[in-house]
């Protein structure tokens, strides 16, 4: 490469330059695995490099597929040079040619290394040294830390960050962050798959606020595909590599609301709903499951019901739901909070279901979590009226625990809203005959809470009165 007169002017643009590059990998992926790309292959930039190859490397390479103990004879040396601290800290080592190859050199060989290597106690040094170096003035992340600057040098540094970080019992969620930035935020299955892992795990408090911070790089990344990505295909794709539906079924990890909303369409334009089979996804199945045993899903209210012989839901026009399929989750999903109207809306559309049986599915699913709503109601007044509080205490005391009926009731009706926005979005485009009965079914709901939700406090007045 020609070498650069350097200006101030020219210093500058390079400094900007450095700083931005993405380590991309040339061709096939160095690792083992060959990640799927979450974003179109990128064409690398070389960093901006001045002075002579290094001699270093180039004889590195050579003596690696010669030598008999290569960890120790040829990395191990290369290590020392590569990453030592004056190095890493020194500003010319980032327009540096021989700097660059031998960070190139190390990497290299340290993929190139046998897995049997990786428990040997050299390579636990190994490996402390790199991370070490990576982590040079970088006591909480930046993407503008010395060590990561340092080691853009090399497209490879991502792959042995990843490499690393696979094996590390500390600075976990930190390392896959720098494995992230190094390739300019293009997320792959491995690292996705690592930070599910991690996360799962039990961390410490710097852990935790690393993991917040890779949610929201996460959060981005899937934001910026959901408006990039129209193909169907690639839509798929780049779900399956995401591992969308263990994105949101995952305990710990939590996407944003933007983030969740992304995936959500995401999968319904690469109709990631479906297997490629054509049955549900298993993915969407499981998350279907856990959703049907929540506490609030329709299922659990119907199944308290059939266990009470007050209320009935027959009594009212409901029917039992024998099935749990993508409407009732839908809208379980609206009403527990778990998706918002949009989310729920994107995905809807690419079910094939028509405005009559959505209709039917929202008119039953109001009435039967309108009925448990009800039970509940009825269960708190029943243990007003047996609690065991003297006379002139009791209407304090109703006064006091009413309220909790009360609660129930607005939970019911902030719940209703969104379910309603929902209702009313994917019925558009459908029969009009249909949009008006799911209006009049939430607009008939409101007037039985109106009705129904002051009795068990006029019950709690009738008894006060009789004493």
């Amino acid at each position: 490469m020609t070498t650069l007169k350097l200006t101030a002017s020219r210093l500058i643009i390079l400094g900007m330059v450095t700083c931005s590059l993405a380590c991309v990998e040339k061709g096939k992926s160095i690792h083992r695995h060959d990640p799927a790309r979450t974003s179109p292959e990128q064409t690398p930039l070389d960093p901006p490099v001045t002075g002579e190859p290094s001699s270093d490397a180039v004889k590195a390479n050579e003596r690696f597929t010669k030598a008999q103990d290569p960890l120790l004879d040829v990395v191990w040396p290369m290590a020392k040079i590569a990453l030592a601290k004056d190095r890493i800290r020194d500003p010319k080592s980032l327009f540096s040619r021989a700097v660059r190859d031998d960070l190139n050199a190390l990497n290299s060989m340290i993929l190139n290394l046998k897995p049997s290597d990786y428990t040997r106690p050299e390579y636990l040094r190994l490996g402390n040294l790199y991370t070490e170096g990576l982590l040079t003035d970088c006591s909480e992340f930046r993407d503008s830390c010395t060590g990561l600057r340092y080691y853009r040098l090399s497209p490879a540094s991502s792959q042995v960050v990843k490499l690393f970080a696979s094996q590390a019992s500390i600075n976990r969620i930190r390392l896959l962050l720098i494995a992230i930035e190094l390739k300019n935020r293009l997320w792959d299955a491995e690292l996705v798959e690592l930070l599910l892992s991690r996360a799962a795990e039990k961390l410490s408090s710097e852990e935790t606020k690393d993991l917040i911070k890779a949610q929201s790089l996460l959060s981005l990344a899937l934001t910026d595909a959901a408006t990039r990505i129209q193909d169907k295909v690639e839509a798929r794709r780049f779900v399956e590599s995401m591992k969308g539906w263990s994105l949101l079924n995952h305990p710990t990890l939590k996407l944003d609301e933007t983030g969740r909303q992304a995936l959500f369409e995401l999968a319904a334009k690469g109709d990631y709903l479906h297997s490629d089979k054509g049955g549900l996804h298993q993915g969407l199945t499981q998350l279907m499951e856990d959703l049907k045993n929540n506490p609030s899903s329709v299922f659990a209210k119907q199944a308290a019901l059939s266990r009470q012989k007050l209320f009935l839901p027959e009594a009212v026009g409901a029917r039992a739901i024998s099935t749990y399929d993508e409407v009732y989750f839908l809208l379980d999903s609206v009403f527990t909070l778990e998706m918002t109207p949009q989310s729920a809306h994107i995905m809807y559309k690419s079910l094939n279901h028509n405005s009559v049986q959505l209709r039917e599915a929202v008119e039953n699913y109001l009435r039967i979590q309108f009925l448990g709503a009800l039970f509940e109601g009825s269960k708190m007044a029943a243990e007003i009226f047996t609690a065991p509080v003297q006379a002139d205490q009791l209407l304090r005391h109703a006064l006091n625990e009413t309220g909790s009926i009360r609660r129930i009731w607005h939970a019911f009706t902030a719940r209703a809203i969104p379910l309603r926005t929902f209702a009313v979005l994917a019925s558009n485009g459908g029969q009009p005959d249909d949009q008006a009965k799911i209006r009049g079914a939430f607009d008939s709901i409101n007037r039985s809470i109106s009705q129904v939700a002051g009795y068990p406090h006029m019950m709690v007045l009738f008894h006060m009165l009789s004493k």
